[in-house]
């Protein structure tokens, strides 16, 4: 299996919406989200940097999201439909973050991880 992350573009919002509501997502603070609510934080600006989870670059199996919620914190979400948890795929999205913000800052980052589990 094969993982990409590609951006997701502004063409794609709908998809996005509809992937995220699509399903319940046990370990992030709301399981279950309505199109309705995507849309709004969508659009209230949350999620400024969102990738899709591909797998064989066909096929989206999850999202990676991050903004900075402030100057030293930033914020996480890794959503992944339920045939494809269990299978690393949320550890394989985590390293490609800390590589990718590795790559944009300059720096490698740090800091603490929180789950919710």
């Amino acid at each position: 299996m094969r993982l990409s992350y590609p951006s997701v573009t502004l063409d794609e919002r709908d998809a996005l919406i509809d992937f995220s509501a699509g399903d319940t997502y046990p370990y992030n603070a709301d399981s279950t989200q309505t199109r309705e609510h995507v849309a709004s934080l969508l659009d209230k600006g949350f999620y400024t940097e969102t990738f899709w989870i591909t797998r064989d670059d066909t096929m989206h199996v999850g999202v990676v999201q991050y903004q900075d919620a402030s100057p030293i914190h930033a914020e996480v979400h890794i959503r992944l439909h339920t045939p494809y948890r269990g299978q690393g795929i949320g550890t394989c999205a985590v390293m490609w973050l800390t590589d990718y913000l590795s790559d944009i800052s300059g720096k490698a980052p740090h800091g603490r991880l929180d789950t919710r589990r």
